[in-house]
């Protein structure tokens, strides 16, 4: 498992796409950019406030394409931006940027058919990055909601029929900061839930297997997660709040099931099923915890 997670890496960084504000004449405030080529495409952009940019792009042909970006804010120093491409032959993909506060950035990027991007930013500076590409994401869904300030998204799906969510500072709002999440999803009718609440909590989520789930949530400061699934038909649950937990899950196993349950101060629980039909749970509560969980026989089940 530990070699597994050491092959997945860390996140990729992902080249943002930002509007350029020179594009503007004379850099002039809520600058916006609309090229729309093909049949029935829709844009419709709502900037409210100073210096807010946005740049749609869509030049698919046939089925409409629909973008709408409604940005408020007021900060001349930190302008809201907002890119959208649905790129040429793709059709009905719905995308939908909505940002209220200073210098929240997104960037959307589809190339699938009849697939749906949803960003809500409120807060500061907070940026999030979808891309669906490929032609693999059709019938896909990503939906991004950030709550507060300098919270991080970068979401990459290139499967069909799949979804991501991604939720952080939804309960906790402007005193949820510094919240980072990655997750990179290429496999069809698989599905990703993360959630963060608190400060500086970082989830890595690398899901390579078809009909699978994973549900991250964590609560609290500094807690790390890092979840590589590979095994069809599986499903990964990791649920840490409090302070510098640590979970690492690297799943190959088909039909396996992994459940991590941390709550304290600096808990760390490694798991990595191997076999197919196996259980494996992990439940900490307290200071220092430490568990490690390696499965090779097949139906095996395991409670540390």
């Amino acid at each position: 498992p530990a070699s597994a997670l050491a092959l997945a890496g860390p996140a990729p960084a992902m080249a943002q796409r930002w509007p350029d504000l020179a594009d503007c004449v004379g850099g002039a405030a809520n600058c916006s950019d609309i090229d729309q080529t093909g049949n029935n495409e829709v844009a419709s952009v709502t900037q409210t406030g100073s210096r807010s940019v946005s740049d749609i792009d869509q030049a698919g042909t046939g089925a409409t394409n629909t973008a709408t970006v409604n940005q408020t804010g007021t900060d001349a120093s930190n302008a809201n931006e907002s890119l959208i491409a649905q790129t040429a032959g793709s059709e009905g993909n719905l995308a939908s940027v909505t940002q209220n506060g200073a210098g929240n950035l997104s960037d959307v990027l589809q190339a699938g058919d009849d697939s749906t991007i949803t960003v809500l930013q409120e807060g500061s500076a907070n940026s999030s990055q979808v891309v669906q590409y490929d032609g693999t994401s059709t019938n896909s869904m990503a939906t991004v909601n950030q709550n507060g300030t300098a919270n991080v998204s970068d979401v990459a799906q290139l499967a069909a029929s799949s979804s991501v969510v991604v939720n952080q500072g939804q309960d906790m709002g402007s005193a949820s900061s510094g919240n980072r999440s990655f997750v990179g999803q290429t496999a069809a009718f698989s599905n990703v839930n993360v959630t963060q609440d608190g400060i500086d909590n970082d989830s890595d989520v690398y899901q390579l297997t078809g009909a699978a789930n994973v549900n991250v949530t964590q609560s609290g400061t500094a807690n790390q997660s890092t979840v590589l699934q590979a095994g069809l038909l599986s499903t990964v649950d990791v649920n840490q709040s409090g302070t510098s937990n640590v979970s690492r899950v690297g799943q190959i196993a088909i039909g396996s099931v992994v459940d991590v349950d941390q709550e304290g101060t600096s808990n760390d629980a490694m798991v990595g099923p191997l076999s197919a039909g196996t259980v494996a749970k992990v439940n900490q509560n307290g200071t220092s915890n430490n568990a490690a969980i390696g499965q090779l026989g097949v139906g095996d089940f395991d409670y540390f």
